[in-house]
C-alpha cells in the first residue's frame, strides 16, 4: 500500500506540473534560448541553443493552436510571449533563476486575451508594448507589457499575419495576407499613417538593424517586397530561388536576409545590398515557416512545420548542422524566436587608445570594443563623441563589434582628449549601455599629422602611397581583432621613429626601399598570391629533381 501511495503522490506531482506549464534546467547551461510553439500540441518546445547539438531543454503549456512568438529581457528574467490562434489569447512565458535551486525555471504566468485569431507578434524596443495581429478581426491589439492590458485596438487590413516594429520603436508594420498591403502604424497615437501595396499574400516581415528597410514575403506572387521606410517607397523581387516564401529574417550585420520557403523544404539568402540572391538554396525540413538568428547571427534557426524539426544553419559556410532538433506537432514560430536569458546589458571590453594612454599619434584613430552585436544604427556622431569639438566619421563592424570614430583633422599637440559612449547605444536586443563609458587619453609633445613613418618617409600625409597604406589599415587590419591590435601597436611605438626618420633625412630613402615592396603588394595582393605561387611550385620542382637524382645514383 506504501508503494503505491508514493506512486500517486508522483501522479499527483506530474499532473501539477503540466497543470501550471512549469518546467526547469541546470542554470550552468542556462544560453540564449529558442522558444518553439507547437501548433498541434498546445504547448512552447524551449531549446537550448548553447549545448551542441542544441536540444529541447523544457516544455510548457500555451494555449490553443500557437503561431506567433517574441521576447523581451528583464534584469534577471525573459518574458516571451505566445500567440494562440485557436484560444484568442497572449501566453506569457516567464524564464528565471530559482533562488533555492539555481535552476532556471521555464514558467507560465497568464493568458492575455486579445482579438480573434491572434497570429504573429513584435515586441518594442524598450519592451514597454507588445502588438499583436490578430487574424480573423483585422486588426493589430496593442498591449501594455506593464499591465498585460491591451490599450488599443487598431484596424488594419484583411487577415494580418506577420507584424515587426523598427529598432527605434516608432512605427509598426503589420502584413495583411487577404488585401496584399502592409499597414504602417504610429506608436505615437496609434494610427495607421499609410497602406503599402505589395505582393499576393504577404506572410512574414522583418525589418534591418538600421530600420531603413522592411522585407516582406509574399507566398502567393513567390517573391519579396522591399520597403524603403523612409518614403514607403517600393521593389518587389521575383525569383526561381522562391517557392512560397514565409518567414524571413534579416542577419544582425544587415545582410543576408535569410528566407524559408514553404513548398520546397528550403533557405534562400538574399542580399541586401544588392538587391539580389545569392548562393544556392539550403535544404531543410519540410515545410519550412519561421526563421530566427542567433544573437551575433552565426547561426541561423529554422522551423519545419510538417515533421516538427528545427533545422540549424551555420552562416559562415551556409551548411546545416545535423541531426535537427525534435520538437512537438506542426511548430509555426512565426517571429523572432530566439532570446537570451535575463537583460543582456552591453558593456565596452576595450578600447584604443587605452584609458589614460600618454604619447598618443596626432592621427590616430578612435576605437571601442563591445561584449554584444550592437545595434549599428544607435552608433554616430551623436553617441560615440569626442572632447574639443573633434568631430569626425563613425562606423560599426558588427563581426568584431568594434565601433571606429576617425577624426576628421589631426588632433593638437600635447593635448588630453576624452571619448565618451552614451546611453544612447544599444546593443541588438534593445539594451543600452548601463552609463556613459568615458576615458581619456594625451597626444605627443612631438609628433605632429605627419608622425607616422610612411608620412614621414614620402613627405606627405596625402601622399598616394601613403592613402594605399591607409586605406588598407582602415579596411582589412581594422576589421579583425587580430589587425587592430597590431595597429595598436602601431600607434604605440611609430612616433618617435617617424621623429626620428624626419630628423635624419637620410633614412628616408632606405626606407622607402623598404617600403615599396609592402605598398606594392598591398595595392596588387593577387601579384603576391602569383608570386608566392610560383614559389611554391619552383620549390616543388627543385625538391623533386633532388629526389629523382638521388634514385638514379
Amino acid at each position: 500500500m506504501k508503494k503505491k501511495g508514493n506512486k500517486g503522490n508522483l501522479v499527483i506531482c506530474l499532473s501539477v506540473f503540466m497543470l501550471f506549464g512549469l518546467g526547469s534546467y541546470s542554470i550552468l547551461d542556462a544560453a540564449p534560448f529558442a522558444y518553439i510553439p507547437n501548433s498541434d500540441n498546445n504547448n512552447v518546445s524551449v531549446i537550448d541553443t548553447a549545448t551542441n547539438p542544441p536540444r529541447v531543454a523544457a516544455t510548457v503549456l500555451a494555449g490553443t493552436n500557437p503561431r506567433g512568438v517574441a521576447s523581451v529581457g528583464k534584469t534577471s528574467e525573459t518574458l516571451t510571449f505566445i500567440t494562440n490562434f485557436g484560444s484568442d489569447n497572449v501566453s506569457v512565458i516567464r524564464t528565471f533563476s530559482d533562488a533555492l535551486t539555481t535552476n532556471v525555471v521555464f514558467e507560465k504566468v497568464r493568458d492575455i486575451s486579445v482579438g480573434r485569431n491572434p497570429y504573429g507578434i513584435a515586441v518594442d524596443p524598450a519592451g514597454t508594448f507588445a502588438y499583436v495581429t490578430n487574424s480573423g478581426g483585422g486588426s493589430v491589439s496593442k498591449i501594455d507589457l506593464g499591465n498585460y492590458s491591451v490599450t488599443a485596438t487598431i484596424p488594419v487590413g484583411s487577415n494580418p499575419i506577420g507584424i515587426v516594429v523598427s529598432p527605434d520603436g516608432s512605427k509598426i508594420y503589420a502584413v495583411n495576407s487577404s488585401s496584399g498591403t502592409v499597414s504602417v502604424i504610429s506608436a505615437a497615437d496609434n494610427t495607421n499613417i499609410i497602406t503599402v501595396a505589395v505582393g499576393n499574400n504577404p506572410f512574414g516581415a522583418a525589418v534591418n538593424p538600421a530600420g531603413t528597410f522592411v522585407y516582406v514575403t509574399n507566398t502567393g506572387g513567390n517573391s519579396i517586397s522591399v520597403i524603403k521606410t523612409a518614403d514607403n517607397s517600393l521593389i518587389t523581387k521575383l525569383d526561381f530561388h522562391l517557392a512560397t516564401p514565409s518567414g524571413v529574417a534579416v542577419n544582425p550585420t544587415g545582410t543576408p536576409v535569410y528566407i524559408t520557403n514553404f513548398s520546397s523544404g528550403t533557405v534562400s539568402f538574399f542580399d541586401a545590398n544588392s538587391n539580389t540572391f545569392s548562393s544556392p538554396n539550403i535544404g531543410v525540413g519540410i515545410n519550412p515557416i519561421g526563421v530566427s538568428l542567433s544573437m551575433e547571427g552565426m547561426f541561423t534557426y529554422v522551423i519545419s512545420s510538417f515533421d516538427g524539426t528545427v533545422s540549424v544553419i551555420d552562416n559562415s559556410i551556409n551548411t546545416e548542422k545535423l541531426p535537427r532538433i525534435k520538437v512537438g506537432a506542426m511548430p509555426y514560430a512565426l517571429g523572432s524566436f530566439v532570446a537570451p536569458f535575463g537583460k543582456t546589458v552591453p558593456t565596452v571590453t576595450s578600447t584604443i587608445p587605452a584609458n589614460a594612454a600618454t604619447d598618443v599619434s596626432l592621427g590616430t584613430i578612435i576605437q571601442a570594443t563591445f561584449s554584444d552585436i550592437m545595434d549599428a544604427a544607435t552608433i554616430s556622431g551623436s553617441t560615440f563623441l569626442m572632447s574639443g569639438g573633434v568631430t569626425g566619421t563613425v562606423t560599426y563592424n558588427s563581426v568584431n563589434k568594434i565601433a571606429t570614430f576617425k577624426p576628421l583633422i589631426d588632433l593638437s599637440k600635447k593635448t588630453t582628449y576624452t571619448v565618451t559612449l552614451t546611453t544612447g547605444i544599444r546593443n541588438a536586443m534593445g539594451n543600452a549601455l548601463a552609463s556613459n563609458n568615458t576615458w581619456s587619453f594625451t597626444t605627443s609633445e612631438k609628433s605632429d599629422g605627419s608622425c607616422f613613418i610612411a608620412t614621414a618617409v614620402y613627405g606627405s600625409y596625402d601622399d598616394i602611397h601613403v592613402r594605399v597604406l591607409r586605406t588598407f589599415r582602415d579596411q582589412y587590419l581594422l576589421s579583425h581583432a587580430g589587425g587592430a591590435a597590431m595597429v595598436a601597436v602601431y600607434y604605440k611605438y611609430s612616433p618617435p621613429i617617424a621623429d626620428f626618420i624626419r630628423e635624419h633625412s637620410s633614412l628616408r630613402a632606405p626606407t622607402r626601399w623598404l617600403l615599396t615592396p609592402v605598398v606594392y603588394f598591398v595595392q596588387y595582393p593577387s601579384h603576391l598570391a602569383l608570386i608566392l605561387g610560383l614559389g611554391l611550385i619552383i620549390i616543388a620542382g627543385r625538391k623533386k629533381v633532388a629526389f629523382l637524382f638521388k634514385v638514379k645514383r
